[in-house]
């Protein structure tokens, strides 16, 4: 009986992966090719392994191949699917092992040693004829059905990423570090390499004034949104022109924020657009620490509490005297994991794949420019939020 057995792999010394290997079956180190050759009675087994270093366009059209068919698999784990396909993106190398037996003892002994070999390799196990991905445990992380007997799979940690940011401001690099330890206990995978976010010296925090003025801004077009949808355009203009009386907000809104209020019959997408404001708003409220927790964004905000917070001012200056901005650092370590959320939101959706389980993309997105334009000098409709 010949079996074939292939894995993913992360790490990529060809010479340092053969070496474990012969080092395992206490033989002498193989030679140039990358190919190990074993015989033993009824028994033999071949291991080859290819990597980026010698065979760069063999490694990019195998891990094509396999990310495209599991790609096509449905899933109702849309986290496990992302995970999959990253970890399957980041292999760099490929090993083939070609095994030969005749007996089922044969076989224990076989599948504990492939069990050993591959127990310290960071990698995903190709088997069964290409329709499943394994551990190294031989556990199905995910088959051609969707299926996973793990429950859960995060890429591996890639120690050699830290070097990207060799040389970088301690205090931003730990910040991305509890960012991306806090999205890996939801189980969620981004990118070691994305930009780091200013540290708290280069922050350019805005005002608290011009931070009032934002919320006061948010709110009235969130409400000029929420009249229109229940069909009252002359209600809603007095519902806006009476909060910027009380407020004396005009010179805080923006020109398409202006553009918007000022239009009697806005189309569908901007009516959509400014109705998530609400959104920005409650991140505003947390700032400003009206609010006490800025929770997960796994489901839309409580829109009667978030007016409810604003609904307790009567001015502009009412808002300012109250509020109790939160620390530079507070506000840049909820910037920074927020961008890295929406970062691996943004990938699934470039991807055509839905966002990671139990997130609701259009809020952190929306959350990530409210983050960007109070830490940054844009102005609200120039905020750059690409990932």
């Amino acid at each position: 009986m010949t079996e074939n057995v292939f894995l993913l792999c992360y790490e990529d010394d060809s010479s340092a992966l053969i070496n474990g290997f012969c080092s395992y079956f206490g033989v002498e180190s193989a030679t140039a090719d990358n190919t190990l050759r074993l015989k033993n009675g009824s028994v033999e087994m071949n291991i080859g392994v290819v990597t980026q270093g010698t065979n760069e366009q063999f490694i990019r059209e195998q891990k094509e191949a396999v990310w495209q068919h599991f790609h096509a698999v449905p899933s109702t784990d849309s986290t496990l699917k992302l995970n999959i396909l990253h970890q399957i993106a980041l292999s760099r190398s490929f090993i083939a092992v070609r095994y030969s037996y005749e007996t089922d003892e044969d076989k224990t002994i076989i599948d504990q040693s492939l069990r050993d070999l591959f127990k310290p390799l960071r990698a995903l196990v190709l088997a069964d004829d290409g329709s499943a991905l394994l551990s190294t445990d031989f556990e199905i992380v995910f088959d051609d059905h969707g299926k996973s007997q793990v429950g859960s799979f995060v890429p591996f940690a890639r120690p050699e990423a830290e070097a990207f940011h060799a040389g970088a401001d301690p205090q931003k690099v730990a910040r991305q570090n509890r960012s991306l330890a806090r999205l890996r206990q939801r189980n969620i995978f981004a990118l070691d390499e994305l930009p780091l976010l200013p540290s708290s010296r280069e922050c350019a925090l805005k005002s608290v004034e011009d931070m009032a003025g934002r919320a006061v801004c948010l709110l009235t077009v969130a409400l000029f949104a929420e009249c229109l949808s229940k069909g009252s355009l002359k209600e809603a203009q007095n519902l806006v022109e009476n909060v910027k009386q009380s407020f004396q907000c005009e010179r805080f809104f923006s020109r398409k924020e202006r553009e918007f209020l000022q239009n009697p019959a806005p189309g569908q997408e901007g009516f959509t657009h400014f109705s998530w404001q609400y959104e920005n708003l409650l991140v505003m409220e947390w700032v400003m620490g009206f609010v006490d927790t800025l929770e997960f964004p796994g489901e839309g905000c409580n829109v009667p509490d978030v007016f409810g917070v604003m609904n307790r001012f009567d001015s502009l200056a009412e808002l300012v005297k109250q509020a109790r901005v939160r620390s530079v650092e507070e506000i840049l370590d909820e910037a920074d994991f927020t961008y890295r959320l929406d970062w691996a939101c943004v990938d699934a959706r470039i991807n055509g794949l839905e966002g990671p389980t139990g997130v609701v993309p259009g809020v952190v997105m929306e959350r990530h420019k409210t983050f960007k334009w109070l830490i940054s000098a844009a102005d609200w409709d120039d905020v750059d939020i690409s990932t």
